[in-house]
């Protein structure tokens, strides 16, 4: 047997191979061709922050001089709205030639068309001219007095003087007093009940109440009894008398020493005493309404029922 038809087979498989590794190559040059190239490393993309870009001016909307004047002319027909002709997309450039080599082509950058910078770009400084002043801030409140406390303390020691050396009079029977004695006898001439008790009673809330005033200790509380006690008296000394001028001069004290009481509760003892640091001692609110209103009922009471 001879090699004279074993030849041209030879020669075909040869070629089949041939053409097989061609397309094995064709394809594996499209595979690579298709994968992402692998990013640029740089300070930006290690950071991961963008990159400064540089924009350019936009392109002039004026004719250039040079260009040519063998543009095409915009055709007007009668009675067809007159709309400019957009010229067709060029097809597109194959990326393969004949032999399956690929070709790169390259892209293109319009000048006007630049890409939007407004978040790579640096910031912009704020203009100063609409920015407000900031608001002053606020002066501390000024806590100084002045004479007030003085006064009130005056006040305070005064009403706590009377009040205390009155009684103690009446306890021990120094100078003209009589002692409580004399006092229950004048509470039963006044028609009360109870005028045993209120010779008790009666001195010795006074005393209390004057006591504290003049140390200037728990003034709500001793206020509040002052009013009860003054408040009993001068009910007591103008009980029978309507007019103010038929008064005699111990009613008038009586109603005097009231509204020293009453003062005294809604002022407060101020800062020179023992309650300087309660708030009642600078600023007495709801405490001198109650302490007032305890200590007229408390003296409207004893004086109608004892």
């Amino acid at each position: 047997m001879t090699d004279t038809g074993s030849t041209p087979n030879k020669k075909l498989g040869q070629e089949a191979r041939e053409l097989n590794d061609a397309d094995v190559f064709l394809d594996l040059d499209e595979s690579l061709d298709d994968i992402p190239a692998a990013p640029t490393s740089n300070i930006y993309t290690r950071t991961g922050k963008a990159a400064p870009t540089e924009v350019l001016p936009a392109a002039s909307t004026e004719p250039s001089k040079d260009a040519t004047l063998d543009d095409e002319p915009i055709k007007i027909v009668a009675g067809e709205p007159q709309t400019p002709s957009t010229p067709e997309p060029a097809p597109a450039a194959d990326t393969k030639d004949t032999k399956g080599v690929k070709t790169e082509s390259l892209a293109t950058v319009s000048a006007g068309a630049a890409a939007p910078t407004s978040a790579l770009s640096p910031e912009e400084p704020v203009a100063e001219d609409n920015v407000e002043p900031a608001a002053p801030a606020a002066q501390p409140v000024s806590l100084d007095r002045g004479t007030m406390d003085f006064g009130v303390m005056i006040l305070r020691v005064v009403l706590g003087a009377v009040l205390t050396f009155t009684v103690l009079g009446t306890f021990f029977q120094l100078g003209t007093n009589e002692g409580l004695a004399a006092l229950q006898d004048q509470l039963q001439q006044a028609g009360h009940a109870q005028a045993a008790a209120l010779s008790i009673a009666v001195p010795t809330m006074q005393l209390a109440a004057g006591v504290f005033l003049l140390l200037g200790l728990i003034t709500p509380l001793a206020a509040t009894v002052a009013v009860a006690v003054t408040g009993f008296t001068a009910l007591d000394a103008v009980a029978g008398t309507v007019s103010p001028f038929n008064w005699d001069p111990a009613a008038w004290l009586a109603v005097v020493l009231l509204g020293m009481a009453l003062a005294v509760q809604f002022t407060g003892p101020g800062v020179i005493g023992i309650d300087y640091g309660r708030s009642w001692a600078r600023r007495p609110l709801a405490s001198s309404w109650l302490g007032a209103a305890v200590g007229l009922a408390v003296a409207g009471l004893l004086w109608w029922f004892l």
